[in-house]
């Protein structure tokens, strides 16, 4: 949308926040790590539900690698709640210089979805070269 604010960031810890996060911050963007939010100790004792329900009334956009949080009823329900913007890995078990890639790489998709979809909960799988939109439903 021309004129609007570059989205913001939140990069959940299951990613190697600080790789990514200075990636993103290197292309002028924000870019919030969980430690950043909660500090290094709390942040890894927080729930799902809750940094999904905080950072997204925070406005941010959230990057994680847990594409099965779209099937747990807490963390689903947190997510359609709160109107949380998601996009996440399709593989998990990548190395970190390998999600910087797939996230960077997909970043020109990733800022059209959200554009397009605007601010209601969305949630995408991230793979090495596209992003495809998932179904999060009550």
């Amino acid at each position: 949308m021309p004129g609007s604010e570059p989205p913001r960031f939140f990069l959940d810890r299951s990613l190697n926040g600080k790789s990514i996060a200075a990636a993103l911050r290197d292309g002028g963007f924000d870019a919030v790590t969980m430690a950043d939010m909660y500090g290094e100790q709390a942040g890894q004792l927080i729930r799902d539900e809750q940094w999904i329900s905080e950072a997204t009334a925070a406005g941010l956009v959230l990057l994680h690698k847990d594409k099965q949080v779209r099937y747990r009823f807490v963390e689903k329900q947190a997510m359609l709640d709160s109107g949380a913007r998601s996009f996440a890995l399709a593989n998990g078990n990548l190395t970190s210089g390998v999600m910087v890639a797939w996230y960077v790489n997909n970043l020109p998709a990733i800022l059209a979805a959200i554009a397009r979809r605007g601010n209601v909960p969305f949630f995408y799988n991230v793979y090495a070269d596209e992003i495809k939109p998932k179904r999060l439903e009550p």
